[in-house]
């Protein structure tokens, strides 16, 4: 009775163990002798080494190396091939090796029935292909994407080449280039003055860029003629009066500068300024500057 209590306790033990690893099938039947049951006892002894808390095996390949012999007698000797196989399946198909990963590693498929431990980068959970939540992720260059739905993009560091006109842009990125995109090569200003006298000086117009002045020229449509020039000032409109060349005489058809102007460059944020020297029968005179944007 007392072998049969003990028999009893010691496949029940060895039946929950094994069924909650699942990897040590059992084969339960009643003892023939004592010698039997001497052999079922010690299954029992030798399955308590496995114990999954403490003992547990720590990769596939240590599993297969418990049923490599076929003495061992943990498991029914013609189950050995069976299990064996099973393993070596299972870590085919796991990949090679099937360690223990470390902390930095995850389970990935090759795409042929295959799949292994890779080392993957950064912290927190995967993500999938379909609405992943990235956390300042380092994307190197991306061989295509869609950046329809992006906000924040840093114009003067992340982007480069040059936006088309047709986009908002000067497809341009010199400011000789500009000119060129929206055919300003040759800006001009006109003026005119009817019946001029010799105390008409008056303030132009206020250069808000930096210009050069590169001719000026004028007619005087009636009269005889009109004797003037242009001048550079200050913001305030008085301070620092500079000549930008010498006086013109305007005398009927198109009169202009001597083709060498004194002081053709102008200051952002200064004025140009016209003086009248002196006039005879005056008549309407128009003035045209011809300057480029430095």
């Amino acid at each position: 009775m007392k072998k049969l209590i003990l028999l009893l306790i010691s496949i029940s033990w060895l039946f929950g163990c094994t069924t909650g690893s699942q990897l040590f099938p059992t084969k339960i039947h009643v003892p023939a002798d004592d010698k039997d049951l001497e052999q079922l006892l010690e299954q029992a002894e030798r399955a308590k080494a496995y114990d999954a808390t403490s003992n547990f095996p720590g990769s596939l390949d240590d599993i297969a190396s418990l049923y490599d012999a076929e003495t061992d007698s943990t498991v029914e000797p013609e189950h050995h091939d069976v299990l064996a196989s099973a393993i070596e399946a299972i870590q085919a198909k796991l990949g090679t090796g099937a360690d223990t990963p470390t902390a930095t590693d995850i389970l990935a498929g090759t795409g042929e029935g295959t799949s292994g431990w890779v080392a993957c980068s950064g912290t927190g959970s995967p993500v999938r292909a379909t609405s992943p939540t990235l956390v300042t992720p380092a994307l190197g260059i991306p061989s295509s994407g869609d950046l329809t739905s992006c906000t924040d993009l840093p114009l003067t560091t992340g982007v480069t080449g040059t936006l088309p006109v047709a986009n908002g842009g000067t497809n341009a990125t010199t400011a000789a280039g500009v000119k060129s995109a929206f055919e300003i090569e040759a800006p001009n200003k006109s003026f005119a003055i009817n019946e001029a006298l010799a105390s008409d000086d008056f303030l132009l117009w206020l250069t808000p860029v930096a210009i050069t002045i590169t001719d000026i020229k004028g007619v005087l449509h009636s009269g005889t003629n009109v004797v003037g020039g242009l001048d550079e000032v200050d913001g305030d409109g008085t301070s620092n009066l500079t000549a930008i060349d010498e006086d013109i005489t305007f005398d009927g058809g198109l009169d202009e500068d001597d083709g060498s102007l004194t002081n053709g460059t102008i200051a952002a944020g200064h004025w140009v300024k016209w003086h009248t020297t002196s006039v005879s029968s005056p008549g309407y005179l128009t003035v045209t500057i011809y300057y480029t944007i430095d």
